[in-house]
């Protein structure tokens, strides 16, 4: 039984309580039955722009900015100048976004393979914990025929149409799904993975605000077209304006992710929720004489946009120097949300939530693709490609400190620190695979999946 004390004027004064009501956090009439209490459990929405470079937001110090909205954002987050993925095209990096595994572990590594069906993903551990799961994408290549769907309650894929100036569906339709979905959600906490497009090839801006005046469309075709078809016919004045068009597709896309930002603001989601802005790779503009992605592991496909918002904005305008990976959001994500990190996952949390940030010291990036057979370690200020392949080109090495283009290829300089990398990745494949494996042994994937590759222009076969 509670009991009470108060001081008196007078012994023989008394006190009677009549109607007591205790008032702590919440204003409770004695006797009255207490309510559940609401699950405080932030959301999550992870938000990846496909083939956005992050030279080219303005957060990331370009001149002048086209990126306002992101840039805004940035500034209520923590901005990680440093990021690098894991691979150069979509599949096998969106895979390790997803699952927090090297794209050797899960297998996505090739436009045959899909995502190995045993491996939990980011969605299979948040269902398990109470979260709802949902996704909207509109890119082929992370299609639910490629195994992307794995954990996820509902997974839609919004599919390209050749009809479409930039084929892709745009973000302003990905967003309304995306919205409408979560105001039928909101009862409980939700992880939402949306992927937008718009920045991916072919370069075709519709926004009048956001279009250059030239060339006329019909060039823009054109351009577009040998892009996909011949690009070595393009001048390098054509491929000028193609990145001038890429920048449009930006500055058009960013306006399209601050509305949604805005209407996330207005349902009043800012303060609950935890938003992760990754891109998948970079794109290619003949730096180092190619263009689009996939074929190479140099800077323009690597280093990409990495932006974590906290609820409430917490620690906003906080910048990291060190290096992240995408192998790193899985653990990043759990860890903030206070759920276990496996310890299988090789990445580590980017962000306390009661975990040590310990510096990440080494990076790693693998490609099959085309042909192509890469494998790039970066150990700043050191970054090593080596080619896979038979008869392939000679090892690069760059000094980043010196050369964050990497255009100075010392190689020759330097036959110990290539074997270094040699050995480290033999030990890695040791543990987690060899770079790809065979077609041939893959899992079968749907056929209307592979044609529809086709004649989005991959090159299947």
């Amino acid at each position: 039984m509670p009991s009470f004390g108060t001081e008196a004027a007078s012994p023989d004064v008394a006190i009677e309580l009549v109607r007591p009501v205790i008032e702590g956090r919440r204003r409770l009439a004695l006797g009255a039955p207490a309510a559940t209490a609401p699950d405080t459990r932030p959301n999550v929405i992870l938000y990846l722009a496909d083939t956005l470079r992050a030279d080219r937001l303005g957060c990331y110090g370009a001149q002048p900015s086209e990126t306002p909205a992101i840039d805004r954002f940035a500034a209520e987050s923590i901005l990680f100048e440093n990021a690098v993925a894991q691979a150069p095209w979509t599949r096998p990096s969106t895979a390790t976004i997803l699952t927090g595994q090297y794209p050797t572990t899960h297998g996505a590594v090739t436009l045959r393979t899909p995502v190995r069906s045993d491996l939990p993903t980011l969605a299979t551990i948040l269902a398990r914990a109470g979260w709802a799961t949902q996704a909207f994408v509109t890119n082929l290549n992370v299609a639910p025929a490629f195994g992307f769907g794995q954990g996820f309650a509902h997974y839609e894929y919004l599919p390209e149409d050749v009809r479409r100036p930039g084929v892709y569906e745009p973000a302003s339709v990905l967003h309304e799904r995306a919205l409408a979905w979560i105001a039928a959600h909101r009862d409980r906490p939700f992880l939402l993975y949306l992927h937008a497009s718009d920045p991916h090839a072919p370069y075709r801006p519709t926004d009048p605000a956001h279009v250059p005046p030239t060339p006329p469309d019909e060039e823009r075709v054109r351009l577009n077209r040998t892009l996909n078809e011949a690009p070595k016919r393009l001048s390098d004045e054509e491929v000028h304006t193609l990145r001038t068009l890429y920048d449009g597709e930006t500055a058009e896309f960013d306006a399209e992710f601050g509305r949604l930002l805005e209407r996330l603001a207005a349902l009043g989601l800012m303060d609950d929720t935890l938003i992760v802005f990754v891109a998948d790779h970079g794109e290619e503009f003949r730096e180092h004489g190619a263009l689009q992605h996939g074929r190479t592991l140099y800077r323009e496909v690597l280093q990409v946009p990495l932006i974590i918002r906290l609820p409430g904005g917490r620690d906003g305008g906080r910048r990291v120097t060190t290096l992240a990976r995408h192998v790193d959001l899985v653990p990043t994500v759990l860890a903030l949300l206070g759920l276990p990190v496996d310890s299988d996952l090789p990445g580590t949390p980017l962000v306390g939530g009661g975990h040590a940030e310990a510096p990440v010291e080494e990076a790693l990036a693998d490609t099959w693709f085309d042909g192509v057979a890469l494998t790039g370690i970066l150990l700043p200020p050191w970054k090593v490609v080596l080619p896979r392949a038979v008869l392939a080109a000679r090892p690069e090495v760059y000094r980043l400190t010196d050369d964050p283009a990497e255009r100075r290829n010392l190689a020759r300089e330097h036959p110990v620190l290539i074997g270094y990398a040699k050995r480290r990745l033999a030990e890695l494949e040791a543990t987690r695979g060899a770079l790809a494996p065979s077609d041939d042994a893959a899992p079968v994937v749907a056929p209307d999946a592979i044609e529809r590759l086709r004649a989005l222009g991959y090159v299947v076969d």
